[in-house]
C-alpha cells in the first residue's frame, strides 16, 4: 500500500477490477507496471508474477514489447503497443508501439496495423461507383443502339465517303462500347469487394483482372481518340475539296477501310500492352510484393530493397548502381533457399497503381514511366488539336457558304442545316475540351509536383473522361439525336399555349421536307 501511495504521484493511466483475473496497471515514467491482485490484497512485489505461476519477470520487461511470459500477458493490456496477428492462428503474437499504427508504413506480418484503420474502397466514393454504374449502362445501351443503326444504312451505301463515315463512326462506338464495359466491370468489383477492399487490396492490384481492365479501358480510349480523328479529318478534307460522294463502292476499297479498322485496333492494343512487356518492365514497374515472406511486407519499391541485399550480401554495395528488375529477382531468390518452391514475387504492374486500374497519367519526375506518361498524353492532345482544327474548317466553309446564298425556301433550309452543322460541331469540340484539357493540366500540375493530384484519379476516371462515350452517340447517330431533339421539343413546348401550336397547319409538311433535305445533304458537310 505504501508502494502504490508513493507511486500513484506520477500515475499516468491506472486500470483495476476486482475480479481476480484483471491486473492493476499504473504509469511512471512512460512505462506501465503491473501489481497482481493476491489473495484480495496488493502484495509488493519487485517482480511480475506472469498468470501462470511458472514464471517471474522484472517489471522492466513488461509492457516492452516482448513476450516474455510466454502466453503474452506481460504485454495484452498495455496501453502502449498494438497487437499483431491476433486473428491469425498460423503466427505468434507480435507487438509494436502505437504510434507505428495507421502511419502509411506496413509493420505487423499480417498487415492489420494498417488494415485497421484502412477505409477505402475500389471506388473510394459512393457517388462516383453510382456514375459509373449509371454512364457504363448507358455507354452501353447507346453505343449499342448507334453501332445497329450504322451497321443497317451501311449495307445501303454505296459511295465510297459516306461508307468511310460510317465506318468510322463505327469504330468510334465499339471504342466507347469498351468504355462502358469497363466502367461496368470496375464498379461489379467495388461491389464485390465492398468494404472488406483493404484486406484483398495487395492481390488485387497485381491480378491478372485488374490487368485486363487496364487494357480494355486504355485500348478503347485510343479506338476513339483514332477513330474520331480520322472521321474528322476525312469529312474536312473532302469538304476543302469539293468533292462529292459519287465514286462506287469497290471489294478493293472495302478491304482497304478492312485494313485500316485493324490497323487502328492494333495500334491502340499495342500502345495498351507496351507496359507489360518484360522487356520494358524497368519503366514500368514500381515494386515488389512478396506474399510469403513474413519480414518483406507490402509493395516493397526498388530504394527498399537495396538496403536488403546490401546487408545481406555484405561487401557488395548497390548504392551506385541501377539494377534492373531481373537483377533484383536473381538476388532475392539467391538469397532464399530453394526448399517448399522457393519464394514467389508478384510485380506491381502498371495498371495496378490505383484500385481503379487505369493508365498511370498521374505521375511525378521519379516515377519511371514518367516518358510513356506524358507521350501518350501528348498524343492525346495532338488528336484533339487536329480533331479541334478540322471541324472548325468544317465550320467556316458551311458560315461562308451561308452568307454567299441567296434567298429563297431552299437558301433558308441550307442556312438552317449550316446552323444545325455548326452547333453539332461546337458541341463536339467542347465536350472534348472540357473532359481532356482540364485533365491534361492537372496532369501536369501534378508531374511539377505542384498539386498532389492522386486523390482526384477516380474523380477523372469515372466521371470526366468516359462521359464522352455517352455523348458521342447523341453527337454520331440520327436515331438517338432524333430521341434527345424529340423530348426537349417537348419540354419546351410544353410552356407554350395550345393556341399558338397550330399556328401554321401545312408546318408538319415543311418539316418533313426540310428534313428529307437536310438528310440528302448531311453527307457533303458532315
Amino acid at each position: 500500500k505504501q508502494w502504490y501511495q508513493r507511486r500513484v504521484a506520477i500515475t499516468v493511466g491506472a486500470r483495476y477490477s476486482n475480479e481476480g483475473k484483471t491486473t492493476f496497471s499504473i504509469g511512471s515514467d512512460g512505462r506501465l507496471f503491473y501489481v497482481r491482485p493476491y489473495q484480495d490484497q496488493f502484495k509488493l512485489r519487485n517482480v511480475f508474477r506472469c498468470p501462470n505461476d511458472q514464471k517471474k519477470i522484472p517489471y522492466s520487461k513488461v509492457c516492452d514489447l516482448t513476450d516474455d511470459c510466454g502466453d503474452a500477458s506481460d504485454e495484452v493490456g498495455c496501453s502502449n503497443n498494438f497487437i499483431c496477428n491476433k486473428d491469425s492462428p498460423d503466427f505468434s503474437l507480435d507487438f509494436i508501439t502505437v504510434d507505428r499504427v495507421c502511419d502509411g508504413v506496413y509493420d505487423c506480418l499480417d498487415l492489420s496495423d494498417e488494415i485497421t484503420c484502412c477505409d477505402r474502397r475500389v471506388i473510394d466514393e459512393k457517388p462516383l461507383a453510382i456514375g459509373a454504374w449509371v454512364i457504363g449502362v448507358t455507354s452501353l445501351m447507346f453505343n449499342i443502339v448507334s453501332i445497329g443503326e450504322s451497321g443497317i444504312s451501311i449495307r445501303k451505301t454505296e459511295h465510297r465517303q459516306l461508307f468511310m463515315d460510317k465506318v468510322n463512326i463505327i469504330l468510334l462506338n465499339f471504342g466507347d462500347w469498351l468504355t462502358g464495359l469497363y466502367l461496368i466491370m470496375i464498379a461489379s468489383a467495388d461491389a464485390y469487394f465492398g468494404d472488406e477492399y483493404c484486406e484483398a487490396q495487395f492481390t488485387w492490384l497485381y491480378s491478372s483482372y485488374c490487368l485486363a481492365l487496364g487494357v480494355v479501358s486504355t485500348s478503347s480510349s485510343f479506338i476513339s481518340l483514332i477513330s474520331m480523328t480520322m472521321l474528322s479529318i476525312s469529312r474536312a478534307v473532302n469538304l476543302s475539296r469539293g468533292i462529292i460522294p459519287s465514286l462506287p463502292l469497290t471489294c478493293k476499297f472495302i478491304a482497304k477501310v478492312g485494313g485500316m479498322v485493324s490497323g487502328v485496333i492494333a495500334v491502340s492494343l499495342s500502345l495498351s500492352v507496351i507496359p507489360l512487356l518484360e522487356a520494358l518492365e524497368d519503366n514500368f514497374i514500381n515494386a515488389l510484393f512478396f506474399p510469403d515472406v513474413n519480414f518483406l511486407k507490402g509493395f516493397i519499391p526498388k530504394p527498399d530493397l537495396t538496403p536488403i541485399l546490401t546487408r545481406y550480401f555484405g561487401e557488395i554495395t548497390f548504392k551506385t548502381v541501377d539494377l534492373s528488375w531481373g537483377t533484383l529477382r536473381r538476388l532475392i531468390r539467391y538469397m532464399f533457399t530453394d526448399d517448399f518452391d522457393g519464394i514467389h514475387m508478384e510485380s506491381l504492374h502498371f495498371y495496378g497503381n490505383d484500385p481503379v486500374c487505369l493508365f498511370k497519367y498521374f505521375v511525378t519526375s521519379n516515377d519511371p514511366q514518367v516518358f510513356y506518361s506524358w507521350f501518350i498524353l501528348g498524343f492525346n492532345f495532338l488528336c484533339f488539336a487536329i480533331t479541334a482544327t478540322s471541324y472548325i474548317a468544317i465550320a467556316v466553309n458551311s458560315s461562308m457558304s451561308s452568307r454567299d446564298l441567296a434567298t429563297g425556301g431552299a437558301a433558308s433550309a441550307i442556312r438552317k442545316r449550316n446552323t444545325k452543322l455548326q452547333r453539332k460541331i461546337t458541341a463536339i469540340i467542347l465536350t472534348d475540351f472540357l473532359c481532356w484539357v482540364p485533365f491534361m493540366v492537372v496532369a501536369f500540375l501534378h508531374t511539377l509536383e505542384a498539386l498532389e493530384a492522386t486523390s482526384y484519379y477516380s474523380f477523372f476516371s469515372i466521371l470526366i473522361l468516359p462521359i464522352n462515350s455517352v455523348i458521342n452517340p447523341i453527337l454520331y447517330s440520327d436515331v438517338i439525336g432524333a430521341v434527345f431533339k424529340n423530348m426537349w421539343k417537348k419540354l419546351k413546348g410544353s410552356g407554350r399555349r395550345p393556341e399558338n401550336v397550330r399556328e401554321n397547319p401545312n408546318q408538319n409538311d415543311i418539316e418533313l421536307q426540310d428534313r428529307y433535305k437536310r438528310r440528302t445533304a448531311d453527307f457533303r458537310g458532315m
